[in-house]
């Protein structure tokens, strides 16, 4: 019982501290708008051949120097995760209007060129 408990609480605690970022309301829609367009930007030009449409969410904090911390990449290609981590990791993202500290996830989507 202690230990359904235990996995109670962590499970809770891990759902409650995931913020899935969306374009739904005008205002979260318009900080989303901002973030997919930061990222966009520092994943141009992937030093790899692109075959086919690649896809992975990314997860992500902003720490309290505005960087961007990848804490995970879901990905079935291993290129794109080192990509992504690459480019992303500790890159300043200014203005965001995203707390500090939480995690959010983002889907990318790289597409054939």
């Amino acid at each position: 019982m202690k230990t359904l408990k235990n996995v109670l609480v962590v499970l809770l605690l891990s759902v409650s501290m995931t913020v899935v970022a969306n374009n739904g309301s005008t205002k979260g829609g318009e900080k989303s708008s901002t973030v997919s367009q930061v990222i966009s930007t520092l994943l141009k030009n992937p030093y790899f051949k692109v075959e086919e449409t690649l896809k992975a969410k990314v997860s992500f904090m902003i720490n309290s120097k505005n960087e961007i911390v990848v804490l995970s990449v879901d990905s079935q290609d291993e290129k794109l995760d080192a990509y992504i981590k690459r480019r992303l990791n500790y890159s300043k993202f200014e203005d965001s209007g995203l707390k500090k500290n939480v995690a959010y996830v983002l889907p990318v989507r790289i597409i054939k060129a």
